[in-house]
């Protein structure tokens, strides 16, 4: 059930590519990406997406030539930011559960 519910989630995305991440997240996201891109700069920068969620922002980035890494603390959204990469040919520079793990342990030593 799962699965199925997960292949129908990104039915539109694989139908509308990229804008449907941006599209199906909800209107302040949607401010956000046209913010971002009017003054993300395209080609060999390097960009650092906090809090990213299912990673709109990052496959954006990625796709005007950044190598972009998005970082949540949700494994979940992890997953599903991972497929949806795969799905759109956007490629994933870094092993985004270390990366929440290691932000886990950033957030427990400050407290």
């Amino acid at each position: 059930m799962a699965k199925t519910f997960s292949k129908l989630s990104n039915l539109p995305v694989r139908l509308l590519g990229l804008k449907a991440t941006v599209l199906c997240a909800g209107p302040t996201v949607y401010d956000r990406w046209k913010w971002l891109k009017r003054h993300l700069q395209p080609g060999p920068l390097r960009t650092l997406d906090a809090g990213s969620g299912l990673g709109a922002f990052t496959m954006f980035a990625a796709k005007i030539g950044n190598e972009s890494t998005g970082i949540s603390l949700d494994a979940g959204n992890n997953q599903k930011a991972r497929e949806r990469a795969k799905m759109l040919r956007v490629k994933v520079e870094a092993d985004l559960d270390v990366m929440r793990r290691e932000a886990e342990q950033l957030l427990w030593r400050q407290m």
